[in-house]
């Protein structure tokens, strides 16, 4: 039963990757299903378990919460956002997206921001050098586990030691290349409970498939050109961080924003090091 159970979250996580990284196209019913090998009968059922929500309703809210982020903070034209999140039309967009926060795309996109969908605490001004150096990053294997819901200090400690405990169990510690993070949503735009964060190891080497599904799954972090900030201060400072560069930085720059994840690469740990002097690593995705 266990083993079962496992599988079928591997299968669930391998169909929400796809999801996240193929917005632009048709995302039937059909495909999906293909994707986790489970029969279509059963499939919209397994999902709705899992997310909380129909896969119609899911997706939906991803490409509007996708939308809502590039009209915030990317110089592309609503149309242009429109089709890259799989939207036939900018009318189909702007229709959908009015009723989902009650703002139109146009209105949010000239606001700069300053309309809040969701309610965000006051930001504190945080020193953050707003000159990255632009990389080509090549693609990467890694193992990750899954978080859903409110971003808490308390969880994503926990999170670390389990799945650092995770790692040496299964003869993994020493293919371990560094760790890093992908928050998949904006606070500003997705509702507490149902923010995604990976916890994630860049792994070397073959991987023992028998020993990924309920606490683990692989998947490959996208190459392509990426922005990289060096951040120093507590990791519960990074949603400033990401807030200041993408507010700040990207509006200035001659740099469009990717339709890849972003994610955050630790280069010390909390164990051994004070909060005020961890660096993290922070990698944008652009054009």
């Amino acid at each position: 039963m266990i083993e079962k159970q496992t599988d079928y979250l591997k299968r669930i996580n391998e169909v929400i990757s796809f999801i996240h990284s193929n917005l632009s196209e048709d995302l039937n019913i059909d495909k999906l299903a293909s994707i986790s090998n489970f029969s279509t009968f059963h499939f919209h059922r397994i999902l709705k378990a899992h997310l909380g929500e129909p896969l119609w309703q899911y997706v939906k809210r991803i490409r509007l919460e996708t939308g809502a982020k590039l009209l915030k903070y990317s110089n592309e034209s609503i149309s242009g956002i429109a089709y890259q999140i799989g939207y036939d039309t900018p009318s189909s967009f702007s229709s959908a997206f009015k009723k989902f926060y009650g703002v139109s795309p146009k209105e949010y996109k000239n606001s700069k921001g300053v309309i809040d969908m969701l309610f965000n605490p006051p930001e504190m001004e945080i020193n953050l050098p707003l000159t990255p150096e632009i990389i080509h990053f090549k693609p990467q294997e890694y193992i990750y586990r899954r978080l859903i819901g409110k971003f808490k200090k308390e969880t994503f400690a926990t999170a670390w030691i389990d799945f650092y405990a995770f790692l040496r169990e299964n003869n993994l510690f020493h293919q371990r290349e560094y760790a890093f993070g992908i928050p998949h949503d904006d606070p500003s735009v997705t509702e507490p409970d149902k923010l995604t964060y990976d916890v994630c190891f860049a792994i070397s080497g073959e991987i023992d498939n028998s020993i990924l599904g309920g606490n683990a799954s692989m998947s490959v972090l996208e190459g392509g050109k990426y922005a990289k900030f060096t951040f120093t201060g507590p990791h519960a400072w990074l949603e400033l961080a990401y807030n200041k560069i993408l507010a700040k930085w990207l509006p200035t720059s001659e740099n469009e924003l990717g339709i890849r994840p972003l994610f955050e690469k630790f280069v010390n740990s909390p164990k051994d090091t004070a909060q005020e002097n961890l660096i993290t690593e922070i990698f944008i995705p652009i054009k």
